[in-house]
């Protein structure tokens, strides 16, 4: 056998690479990861909530973090956060207008300072006309371009200026109830519980597919009755998981046209937002079952009861993944929120908590370098180790937490109605600001 380095010598070429690793579901490894950023909620497409390339924030230094700078925002609506590169972005700021008064805006902070970048009062149509107490919700960001849902609108602007690109959005005909948008390459997928169907004149919960590079709908996709509330649909290998228009089935859609790829079998009780990674589909269904899907056959893997979580209430969030385990925070009966980790090879649960908050209910969940962050209603964030469980630290806000972006060494928290407040480690000799 003649040695690969020995050929590569006598043939003057460079050496044979090995093929770039993918998953069991097709993926290319680093598009698992993606950027050391917080893009969308989720992180990924995949709605993983998960930061696997973060490495500064840790389980042995989680519990030094200090708050070292914050951005108010006193309405009604809870802030959303997106992170692309040296500018975090925040919805439902307050804005003050010579002439609206006080509404609020999308803003570009500087993750280093809390610096105001940008500032964008968004208009509600094409016409250009807008009002600023019109409020914006979660975002997605990729190559440069922020999408924002709007109410019935969808601006794409430059994420260097806030200003709109081209024609600037796509008229959805949407109301304000929908899903957390999400982009894969040029295309971008939203959800939205009412749009009008001319073909049965009436109005149906929808997902359909945008190309932001011309800002022209792909497809869309009627999923049943009107008026239920949106799920976050979760993409991976040009497939789009949802849940179907009474929420009791997952839905694999295919990105490029919308087509059905299979239906699961119907659940016990509502179905939550998908995660999907390493060619598995997670889903909560009501009141407290995680079940895993075969992403390329919709086949269910396993399913397991989680005891410990609650009795009510709609599992609205997707799951946490981890490279072996999948988290789920469930609202507890008699209040608390119960936390659970679970094998993804079979679901047997790993460990499971009962977080003590004050009548909260969980609102926000993420994952990054072994750190599992648990939100509550009662303004409590809880850092746990991923591993067993066990609470590292717990950081009181003056209001419910509402999302968490760890990323850069920095963990950003958005609470309802008190905007942004950003934390890190504080070395020798430095202050917070």
């Amino acid at each position: 056998m003649i040695h690969v380095g020995l050929l590569t010598g006598l043939l003057g070429c460079t050496a044979i690479t090995d093929p770039v690793p993918m998953d069991e579901y097709g993926e290319l490894a680093e598009e698992l990861n993606g950027e050391p950023d917080w893009a969308m909620i989720g992180r990924t497409a995949r709605r993983t909530s998960n930061n696997p390339l973060e490495n500064v924030i840790g389980t042995s230094n989680v519990a030094l973090l200090v708050e070292t700078w914050s951005a108010e925002a006193e309405g009604s609506f809870a802030p959303s956060l997106a992170l692309w590169g040296s500018r975090l972005f925040v919805s439902n700021l307050q804005y003050f207008d010579p002439v609206w008064g006080v509404g609020y805006s999308l803003q570009a902070l500087d993750p280093d300072t809390g610096n105001k970048l940008w500032e964008a009062p968004l208009p509600e149509d094409q016409s250009g006309s807008f009002s600023p107490e019109s409020f914006t919700s979660a975002m997605a960001v990729a190559h440069g371009r922020i999408h924002v849902q709007h109410t019935n609108f969808s601006p794409l602007l430059s994420t260097r200026t806030g200003k709109l690109v081209g024609n600037g959005a796509l008229k959805t005909g949407m109301d304000d109830r929908i899903s957390a948008p999400l982009l894969k390459g040029d295309t971008l997928v939203v959800e939205t519980w009412a749009e009008y169907h001319s073909d049965v004149q009436d109005y149906r919960r929808t997902l359909f597919a945008t190309d932001t590079t011309t800002n022209t709908r792909l497809w869309r996709k009627a999923l049943g009755s009107a008026f239920q509330a949106p799920r976050d649909p979760a993409l991976g290998s040009g497939v789009v998981f949802t849940v179907d228009s009474d929420a009791s089935e997952l839905l694999a859609l295919s990105a490029a046209d919308g087509s059905t790829v299979w239906t699961s079998a119907a659940a016990s009780g509502q179905l939550g937002s998908p995660s999907v990674v390493s060619g598995q589909v997670y889903v909560v269904s009501r009141p407290n079952t995680l079940t895993a899907y075969d992403a390329l056959t919709g086949e269910q893997r396993w399913q397991t009861v989680y005891t410990g979580g609650a009795a009510s209430g709609a599992p609205e969030r997707a799951p946490v993944l981890g490279a072996d385990t999948a988290y789920i925070a469930l609202d507890k009966r008699g209040g608390g929120v119960a936390v659970g980790a679970f094998a993804a090879t079979n679901g047997k649960r790993r460990w499971s908590t009962l977080l003590p908050t004050s009548a909260g209910s969980s609102t926000a969940t993420s994952l990054a370098n072994g750190v599992l962050y648990v939100g509550s209603s009662s303004g409590q964030l809880f850092a746990l180790n991923a591993g067993t469980g066990a609470t590292l630290a717990t950081f009181t806000l003056a209001s419910a937490v509402h999302g968490v972006i760890v990323a850069h060494g920095r963990l950003h928290v958005a609470t309802f109605s008190h905007g942004l407040h950003t934390f890190e480690l504080v070395g020798e000799g430095e202050t917070a600001r």
